[in-house]
């Protein structure tokens, strides 16, 4: 046996330390005292002889991945667990964009906003792509993005009716999410969206209310804050599950952890907290003090276990489709984006088929220096299109900012919480 490649020490605080592993975010804590003799165990692996506590001790630690056997190849074990994932052949997910229009104009946005809407040919063929597929899969996933969504929620409830109706005559199970700033959303609409099996709604306040108003208001110049406040609650009411997204940077990072204690505390077990550097920032933002206020409030952490695919496109069944039935590399990218489209009878027909396939067997996996490195396991869900052209760039600190340590603070720091809230109820 041996120490994993991805195994690592992390001090908790002046007494207490854990081994970590990186590969299946699982750890080993122990006091300060104990450190010596756990490290002579380590130095001593192979000894032969062990002491019954010696015993349990390498027990636990090969039960969690921090210890291996000899004959394991834990990249060839990372590289199945991410074909595994993106090889899903009896699952469709696609994202569809409904609408490039937008109410907002945030001062970040890369979109240009021009005024493109869902066609009814494009409306047509991709209702015809999902009725294809739900007669041959057993799971279909929509996430309707945009511009702004809800700005086109009549199209999207009419598609998701008939998607619906095609999995309810085949037998396949059709969820859907969206993307969208949350000020459209009311009452009836989050009513019937729960009625169309929409699953969860991402939507982004940055911060406080002085931060957000700054940075994400309306076409016009007007205020977002409470309303998006309100509609988030209001979506929490209906227990649809929320996915809070805030980006930071410099400006609001201090005061981004505001809007965590304005929402009420009955809601937050059922939404989850995602914060990110904006898309522009090249020296990344530690994120760590608000993921560990989220978790003390009791948000979420959806964070917790390793990603191996980070978007639709990732997926070998994954499409992301545009207004015009164009299937694209992603919904932000602008230059030679389209792979291919989605014809009348709802087959899909590559025009581009070496990028296409170039994006679908983009790994960090296959990246020298990656293998290398101990945060491999972190990175495996990067964006397809950043790696695609080249594999050999290393594409630094992750959108979170987070270090080794502070990942794995925050595990234990949630289990921790998880493990106090299952004894509250017990």
């Amino acid at each position: 046996m041996q120490l994993s490649r991805f195994a690592t020490n992390i001090k908790i605080d002046e007494d207490d330390y854990m081994l970590y592993s990186l590969k299946t975010r699982q750890y080993y804590p122990y006091k300060k005292e104990a450190q010596e003799q756990l490290e002579k165990l380590l130095d001593e692996l192979n000894k032969g002889e062990y002491t019954l506590e010696e015993i349990q001790c390498i027990e636990k630690l090969m039960k969690k991945g921090i210890l291996i056997s000899d004959n394991q190849d834990e990249l060839a074990e990372l590289e199945f667990l991410e074909n595994k994932t993106k090889y899903q052949t009896d699952q469709l997910n696609m994202m569809v964009v409904v609408t490039n229009a937008c109410n907002f104009r945030c001062e970040y946005c890369v979109q240009e906003h021009e005024i493109k809407n869902l066609s009814s040919n494009a409306e047509h063929n991709i209702l015809e792509f999902i009725k294809n597929n739900a007669k041959i899969k057993r799971n279909i996933t929509i996430s309707w993005f945009g511009g702004e969504p809800l700005l086109k929620f009549a199209d999207i409830k009419r598609m998701l009716h008939k998607a619906c109706r095609y999995g309810d005559e085949y037998g396949c199970k059709i969820t859907s999410d969206i993307t969208t700033n949350g000020y459209l959303l009311n009452e009836q609409n989050i009513r019937e969206m729960k009625q169309l099996n929409v699953k969860s709604i991402q939507i982004t306040i940055d911060g406080d209310r002085e931060s957000h108003n700054k940075r994400r208001y309306l076409a016009g110049a007007g205020e977002t804050y409470d309303k998006i406040k309100e509609n988030l609650i209001k979506v929490s009411e209906q227990n649809i599950f929320v996915i809070l997204r805030i980006n930071i940077d410099e400006k609001n990072v201090d005061t981004a952890t505001n809007i965590l204690s304005e929402i009420p505390e009955q809601y937050r077990s059922n939404i989850a907290v995602n914060v990110a550097n904006l898309y522009q920032i090249k020296d990344k933002i530690s994120t760590y003090q608000i993921y560990k206020k989220a978790i003390e409030l009791g948000y979420q952490y959806i964070e917790r276990k390793n990603q191996y695919i980070a978007c639709h496109t990732c997926f070998s069944e994954g499409y992301v489709v545009d207004t015009d039935a164009n299937v694209i590399i992603c919904a932000n990218a602008v230059e030679d984006k389209i792979l291919g489209r989605i014809d009348e009878k709802g087959k899909v027909c590559i025009t581009n088929p070496k990028v296409r396939y170039q994006l679908k067997t983009a790994s960090m996996i296959k990246n020298p220096n990656c293998r290398k490195c101990i945060q491999l396991p972190f990175c495996i869900a990067t964006c397809k299109k950043a790696i695609y052209k080249e594999n050999v760039i290393c594409q630094g600190k992750r959108a979170n900012g987070l270090t080794i340590e502070e990942i794995a603070k925050l595990d234990y720091l949630y289990d921790k919480k998880c493990m106090e809230y299952r004894e509250k109820t017990a």
